[in-house]
């Protein structure tokens, strides 16, 4: 049995979609053994409502009732799944025909206990005014990585022999989840498949986007001696390597200062062209979001938050 556990908060806007593209995936892929859950992280809108009354799948909803993140969400999903296969999906995502078909058996197993494909992301501002589209993790071959994303397949005895994932990660839980299998031997299998569009505000224009640096450093320390989560770190977070490269400098060379404010000049230019906000914008999140990274590395020790829900009728 394939678990479609769906996940969001206030996602109302692209909810519908989502489940109307699990019931077409079950249709054209020809899916015969498999449920639906639907986990509310505490939504405003009517998101609990359009899943509940959705007429084309029988849905079980689950509301949680504690403290809400992403993790605590998907944890609560595979506890009350039934499924030997938990296909995770975010509510703001679409996912698309013929993928399950290269990843299952003639039995409808798994032929690799932890896949997934690339998605197409569709970015908007805050007014969800639409910016651009492009493809995230897009594979010639099958490739094996760490990076997963919010949507995956993974097999029910893999997801329990490493606990699930971690509660107190309010951001890259899905990330780190992937690196404590690839410790175990196991990274994620990525097929050159399309398995779901995205439907995203993009992360310069979200309001909370510094708030959850915390998380990225609560990754950092418990990582930095994989090397594969090592080479990822490099590549998206230079500007914070010249930072600590500055200030262990600076005492010797003031002038060095200079290179760290071209690195964070550069990464602004970047982020700027990309995601259609000010240079001024994109180069303040970029010293904040490297001080902060900094002090919460030192200071930030978040307790696990532990799942209280309910299942709605």
């Amino acid at each position: 049995m394939i678990s479609f556990i769906v996940i969001g908060k206030n996602e109302s806007r692209h909810l519908d979609k989502c489940f109307a593209a699990i019931y077409e995936v079950i249709a054209n892929d020809h899916i015969d053994c498999y449920e639906v859950i639907y986990v509310d992280s505490q939504s405003t809108d009517n998101s609990v409502e359009i899943a509940k009354h959705y007429d084309k799948i029988n849905i079980r909803v689950f509301l949680i009732t504690g403290e809400c993140n992403a993790a605590v969400a998907r944890n609560i999903g595979a506890k009350e799944a039934k499924g030997q296969i938990l296909f995770f999906i975010d509510g703001d995502m679409e996912i698309r025909s013929g993928f399950l078909p290269t990843v299952l058996d003639r039995n409808g197993r798994l032929v690799y206990p932890f896949v997934s494909g690339y998605l197409v992301d569709y970015c908007y501002d805050e007014n969800w005014v639409f910016i651009r589209n492009s493809y995230r993790a897009k594979v010639n071959k099958d490739t094996y990585q760490v990076i997963t994303g919010g949507v995956f397949l993974i097999e029910r005895e893999l997801w329990s022999r490493v606990g699930g994932m971690d509660t107190r990660q309010k951001r890259s839980q899905d990330y780190d989840l992937a690196l404590r299998l690839a410790k175990k031997g196991i990274k994620l299998l990525r097929k050159p498949v399309h398995i779901a569009n995205h439907y995203m505000v993009s992360y310069l224009h979200r309001e909370e986007t510094l708030s959850y640096i915390g998380y990225s450093s609560l990754l950092f320390r418990k990582h930095c001696l994989n090397l594969d989560y090592i080479k990822v770190f490099i590549s998206q977070n230079y500007s914070v390597l010249v930072f600590w490269f500055s200030a262990l400098l600076c005492w010797f060379c003031p002038w060095v200062w200079l290179v760290c404010l071209l690195g964070w000049f550069y990464r602004a230019f970047r982020a700027a062209a990309k995601n259609r906000v000010s240079v001024f914008k994109s180069f303040y999140n970029a010293i904040c979001r490297d001080i902060l990274f900094t002090w919460n590395m030192l200071f930030f020790w978040p307790p696990t938050i532990q799942e209280s829900y309910k299942e709605i009728v």
